[in-house]
């Protein structure tokens, strides 16, 4: 890529740094370029770079000594050509006006805020973009087990309720068929349930949603409150059982190793 014009080029460049007492120490140190790099253009050397690179720091060193980085774009692919027509009776315009280096070092430090104001932005949006997934991640994930309800005793349930037994049904005995009682409970739909095994006095309450499964063994004896039977289905030591009557009704069913008992709760008319 040398040729006499691109090194009378390089030579006027170097003409109108000096008349300015800039250094090149001064350019590399402000644009980060290479003083090597630096060098070369003022020898005329642009074979030590790719063009893209040459470019990028011939508009650089030449908006520092104060002349025009377009001009000077040109005057290099005309020089390449050959057809920059220079002489030396025509050479750049050599600024000499008073504060000409302090104008272009002023330049450099407003190109250098603008950059980090734009990485800032960028930084900030990709923050808050960041916010507004995990927001809307919390806010549409399903939610379970919700408006569980207080801790209620059996005895508090069955004390205000008025209860109808119907004769207990026992289910066939099988050759598989453990002793004591096991129940297995799937949701299809949200039902609220309290469990009491054996002789405990407490209950344990649970809020299934659909696809929930619950599975619970007793000694002897199992009493749980359902308060959507329709919502679930149940079975009792590997038996389905029906514990639904009607839709909307809270039912009890007291499990047994001979069988089960399944009661309505019905509300009194004064409630």
């Amino acid at each position: 890529m040398i040729n006499e014009e691109l090194k009378e080029l390089s030579g006027l460049l170097k003409a109108e740094r000096e008349a300015k007492k800039i250094t090149l120490k001064e350019i590399s140190d402000s644009s980060r370029i290479n003083i090597k790099f630096l060098e070369a253009i003022e020898n005329g050397d642009f074979d030590v770079m790719e063009e893209v690179y040459i470019r990028a720091f011939l508009k650089t060193y030449a908006k520092y000594v104060g002349l025009n980085p377009e001009k000077v774009l040109t005057d290099f692919e005309l020089a390449k050509k050959n057809k920059l027509g220079r002489t030396t009776e025509t050479p750049l315009p050599i600024a000499v006006a008073n504060g000409e280096k302090e104008r272009a070092e002023k330049s450099f430090a407003e190109d250098d805020e603008k950059e980090k104001k734009k990485k800032g932005v960028a930084m900030f949006v990709a923050l808050a973009a960041l916010v507004v997934i995990a927001l809307a991640i919390i806010f549409f994930l399903p939610k379970e087990e919700e408006n569980i309800p207080q801790e209620t005793s059996f005895e508090e349930i069955l004390k205000e309720k008025k209860v109808e037994s119907p004769p207990i049904t026992t289910p066939k005995k099988t050759v598989e068929q453990k002793e004591g009682v096991s129940v297995r409970i799937d949701a299809n739909g949200k039902c609220w349930i309290g469990v009491r095994a054996d002789a405990d006095t407490t209950s344990s309450q649970y809020m299934l949603s659909e696809g929930s499964k619950k599975f619970f063994t007793a000694s002897d004896s199992m009493r749980i409150v359902f308060g959507n039977p329709a919502g679930v289905k149940v079975f009792f030591n590997n038996k389905e059982l029906n514990v639904a009557k009607k839709k909307g009704e809270v039912t009890e069913v007291i499990f047994h190793k001979e069988g089960a008992k399944i009661s309505v709760i019905k509300f009194n008319k004064n409630e």
